[in-house]
């Protein structure tokens, strides 16, 4: 019986594996392998794919990067021998599908100039390993990463630096969870917010949830917050992709978007210059009501703010204010809007509308 021919896309991705693991790797090949996974989807899925049977084989690392490959062209061995998939489960001395892809490793180099090309040899040799591994085996944490998260108290800032080489500055009161694994980069904003520096890898995306939604780098600086009726992202740098369950939109450095709470997208903006300016103790407002802007500033404050006329709650807050002084933040809210601050205690501030004189 003769083995099923896999699709062009995934015979491509093992000469890239091959190559990746043979040898030396030139940037002009890092570049190439960029281009051909961003240029369709059915690429890096294929990439994927067979990263994770090359892995399960124990013919490879986890790459941070492409390992190092060979410059030349890469000729495969003869077709393995056809096998039903039915019989594809290991047997006591017999040749197994895991050893037939760990042969690719030893091809000859025949060429100097290295190109992909297909091989129906290779793709075999894929399409049996995927057949014979046991699902247990596709969920290892190196695969899907393991489970880590870090949190910050109220007022406290704190910079975690992931696997991958990226990092995340959480704002006060503020969590995220993570999994760095082959297959992907996965984080979790679970409340407040927080500025993500990323270590663009065209071969395992680095994406956000968020919300009803996901955020997904394409080689960025970008901040993400959790507000009250939102979901903000602002790019600072690169370019990201926002993907909901109402639509997507990408996002370059300088604008400014989100989403609401059923995934419906806002419109891009222009970011203001200062929007992360929180890391440096100073929370930048643009026209956002009141309860809102006090529930934002709560997450810097051990105080519980409370708006005794709820026509307060409405009111529209634009300006900059500081993070680290209360008494600064509530002496600038009463020179700036109709309002008094009363502090009831260290802990408690109500907040009263003033009549118009």
């Amino acid at each position: 019986m003769s083995a099923p021919e896999l699709p062009d896309a995934e015979q491509q991705a093992v000469r890239w594996w091959v190559a990746s693991q043979s040898g030396q790797w030139s940037d002009d090949q890092q570049r190439e392998l960029d281009d051909w996974l961003s240029a369709d989807h059915a690429h890096r899925h294929a990439w994927e794919r067979v990263g994770r049977t090359w892995l399960l084989s124990g013919s490879a690392t986890r790459p941070d990067r492409v390992r190092p490959a060979a410059n030349d062209p890469i000729a495969v061995r003869p077709p393995i021998p056809t096998v039903d998939p039915a019989d594809a489960r290991p047997k006591r001395n017999a040749r197994t599908p895991v050893q037939a892809l760990a042969d690719l490793t030893a091809a000859n180099v025949t060429s100097r100039a290295w190109q992909p090309r297909r091989s129906h040899g290779a793709g075999l040799a894929v399409a049996l390993l995927v057949l014979a591994l046991p699902a247990w085996q596709l969920a290892q944490p190196w695969w899907q990463g393991e489970l880590h998260s870090a949190s910050t108290a109220r007022a406290e800032h704190k910079t975690v630096s992931l696997a991958d080489g990226s990092t995340v500055q959480l704002g006060g009161d503020s969590a995220i969870s993570w999994r760095i694994g082959m297959k992907a980069r996965e984080v979790t904003l679970e409340r407040g917010e927080a500025l993500f520096s990323v270590q663009h890898q065209a071969w395992r995306p680095f994406a956000v949830n968020a919300g009803a939604g996901r955020v997904v780098d394409l080689g960025t600086r970008f901040t993400t917050a959790l507000q009250p009726r939102q979901v903000q992202v602002v790019v600072l740098e690169g370019q990201v992709d926002l993907a909901t369950p109402q639509g997507h939109l990408t996002l370059d450095a300088g604008q400014s978007a989100g989403y609401g709470p059923d995934g419906g997208l806002l419109p891009r903006v222009a970011a203001a210059e200062d929007a992360a300016a929180w890391q440096r103790g100073r929370r930048v407002i643009h026209d956002e009501p009141l309860g809102d802007v006090l529930a934002r500033l709560a997450r810097y404050y051990p105080v519980r703010f409370e708006i005794a006329d709820p026509a307060l709650e409405q009111l529209r807050i634009s300006g900059s204010f500081d993070l680290t002084d209360l008494t600064v933040l509530l002496r600038t809210l009463e020179a700036a809007f109709p309002l008094r601050a009363q502090i009831v205690s260290r802990e408690h501030v109500v907040l009263h509308a003033v009549p118009a004189s």
